[in-house]
This record gives C-alpha cells, structure tokens and sequence, in this order.
C-alpha cells in the first residue's frame, strides 16, 4: 500500500486518515494543531456540526452525502464515544426568503418530497400548527450533531490504532 501524509487534524482531515488507514495505507498526519489543541487557527473544535443533507437530486453530492449519514447514524448508534448523536431538526421556510442565497441553501431541505426522505428517519412535513409564526412551511427529521471536543479525539485515536502515525 502506498504512504500517504494528510495536511491537517480536522474534522475533514483525520477523517481522509482514519478512511486511508482503514485501506491499509501507511499515513502520516501533519498538522500545525491536533486535538486537544485550543487556538483560534484550529477551526474544527469550535466548529458546530450538524449534518443536513443540501445535496441536490441526482448529484454526486446526494450520493456522498447518504454515504455519509449512514456513516454517521452508526457512531451515533453504537460508538457514543465518538461524540456523535442523534437530535431531530425542524427546518423552517420562509416565503420572502425563497430567492436568496439562504433560500436557495435550504431549498432542498424544506421540500416536501425532499431526496431524503427515505434515507434519514422521521421525515415529515410540518403541520401548520407546529410552524411559529412568520413560518410559511417547514420539515423534520432526524440527523446528528457532532460534539467535536469529543469527536476529534475519538477520530485521532482510531487513527493511531490503525497505525497512522501524528
């Protein structure tokens, strides 16, 4: 297998290492802060993270992002060290809103026969009496919010177990 060094210990970076591990690769992570490290250049432990699927239909992007929440509904469900739980969400649309760039962000997420409807738990379009008021519609369902003071290391450690040198 081939050696690989990864620029970064964030999120998106000792995730690409622990995956690269899991092939069999030799990786080495560098980076200027690890976990555990608190500075205002490390941008993943004060980072909030949520996953919501944005993805539009039939584009890669639907493809990884289903991907990834399966992914993700495993930690939540059987690894609760990893930090990762599940939370219901309700996503709240706007009328006036609709031809911005929020609304054309949330666009996916507030259809009612969203992607992933079948793919997170609980989907379901919102009744009138649960929108506050301003609210013309709204969705919910379930995903997960990652505790990154938790997860980070969570991630480092599965790293090193695999061999990944930091």
């Amino acid at each position: 297998m081939a050696n690989i060094v990864v620029l970064g210990a964030g999120v998106s970076g000792l995730t690409t290492a622990l995956l690269l591990a899991r092939k069999g690769h030799k990786v080495t992570i560098i980076a200027k802060h690890m976990p555990g490290d608190y500075d205002i250049e490390y941008a993943s432990p004060w980072a909030g993270a949520n996953s919501l699927p944005v993805a539009k239909p039939g584009s890669k992007a639907q493809q990884y992002e289903t991907d990834t929440w399966h992914e993700l509904e495993k930690l939540a469900t059987n690894l609760p060290e990893a930090g990762v739980h599940l939370q219901n969400n309700h996503i709240y649309r706007r009328a006036k809103d609709a031809d911005s760039a929020v609304g054309d962000w949330f666009k996916e997420l507030i259809r009612e026969d969203a992607w992933f409807k079948d793919v997170l738990p609980n989907f379901r379009v919102l009744d009138k009496s649960e929108l506050p008021p301003g609210i013309d519609s709204g969705t919910g369902f379930t995903s997960v919010c990652i505790n990154t003071a938790l997860y980070l290391p969570w991630l480092a450690s599965q790293c090193l177990k695999l061999g990944a040198t930091l």
